[in-house]
């Protein structure tokens, strides 16, 4: 056996630079997939537009409340999470994607979290001024991935964000039970568990 195929074929191999469209669910507007890797550059107004969905009520509630300790999300932190996405593409680590819409706008965002092909998690964001766009998004996600050698994707989700069940059940995932599960900020422990729900698909 070749010991250079059977390494390569225990990471996932995807084409960069990520660049994938679709349109929304039951809707005729248009977006593209793109990946935050190594060469993705943010402007001024990325940056501005990450930070102010990452505090609108519903994203900032369910992602970042605890995360930052009830402070606001500022532009530095969309930033650093530019840059650390960046990191972890090159490192092979983990995958970030963000969705742009017709007019070029940053409209939400999706990761998988690690290279472990057999099962990853992913997680998501998107602005509520952009209903439907994640369940094909959520989709296409699990498509590049499929292509790129993951075997099973799972979502850990609060009972109570009822939008984000509804997406993942759109999409295909299937109720799995309950978890508790560690908060992190960018791979950082915070020392704080919650319960979820946990969701998975087989791709």
């Amino acid at each position: 056996m070749d010991g250079n195929k059977d390494k390569t074929a225990s990471i996932p191999i995807f084409r960069k630079p990520v660049v994938e469209d679709f349109t929304g669910y039951r809707s005729a507007k248009k977006y593209q997939l793109i990946s935050i890797d190594g060469k993705f550059k943010a402007s001024e107004d990325d940056l501005k537009t990450i930070t102010d969905i990452c505090n609108e009520d519903l994203v900032y509630r369910f992602l970042f409340q605890d995360r930052l300790k009830g402070s606001p999300y500022v532009i530095n932190d969309a930033r650093k999470f530019i840059i650390w996405a960046r990191d972890c593409w090159e490192k092979g680590e983990s995958f970030f994607f963000l969705i742009r819409d017709e007019d070029n706008h940053i409209v939400a965002c999706l990761d998988i979290n690690s290279n472990n092909l057999e099962n990853a998690a992913i997680g998501y964001w998107a602005t509520q001024n952009s209903p439907g766009v994640m369940t094909n998004a959520v989709n296409l996600l699990c498509a590049i991935a499929k292509k790129a050698g993951y075997k099973k994707f799972y979502a850990l989700v609060e009972p109570v964000n009822i939008r984000s069940i509804g997406v993942l059940q759109r999409a295909g995932f299937t109720y799995k039970g309950t978890k508790m599960d560690e908060i992190l900020f960018m791979d950082r422990p915070l020392g704080k568990q919650l319960l979820f729900n946990m969701y998975e698909k087989s791709l």
